[in-house]
């Protein structure tokens, strides 16, 4: 009797760690961004043409959206107002925020809205705070205190 339970322990752990993969609560939720001419895009569309990476056309499509690019910015510098967000469907142009990815954030109860920038080399952002009771430092096993 011993090693049907012995046995059956195993096939039990068996299971569940088969199950645990499969088990959408273990996942981790991601994204990510990719150029239009990365491999996983070229799969989605399945177009032929797009150019071969590492070919002469792949580096001029790069070059000529690195010029486009520069122009945006370029044009940007003189006078004119950058894009923003404002209530309704107006979009305006403002200098001072530059190229970044915004988003509106709303926060709380009762709910507070921020307009906030996104660094797309990080998963984080902060938001502006001054009540008395949050958190000041967080600090991390062994490490230091951010």
């Amino acid at each position: 009797m011993s090693e049907f339970t012995r046995y059956s322990r195993v096939l039990l752990l068996m299971v569940l760690g088969l199950s645990a993969g499969a088990c959408y609560g273990f996942g981790t939720f991601g994204f990510e961004f990719h150029h239009r001419y990365s491999d996983p895009v070229k799969q989605i569309l399945a177009v032929d043409e797009l150019p071969a990476k590492g070919s002469l056309e792949y580096y001029s499509a790069m070059i000529h959206r690195d010029k486009i690019i520069k122009g945006r910015r370029l044009a940007a510098e003189n006078d004119q107002t950058p894009v923003t967000f404002l209530d309704g469907n107006a979009t305006y142009q403002l200098s001072s925020l530059g190229y970044l990815h915004y988003a509106n954030v709303t926060v709380g109860t009762p709910a507070l809205w921020f307009l906030v920038a996104l660094d797309t080399g990080s998963d984080l952002f902060w938001l502006p705070c001054d009540c008395s009771s949050c958190v000041q430092a967080i600090g991390s096993p062994g490490g230091p205190v951010i």
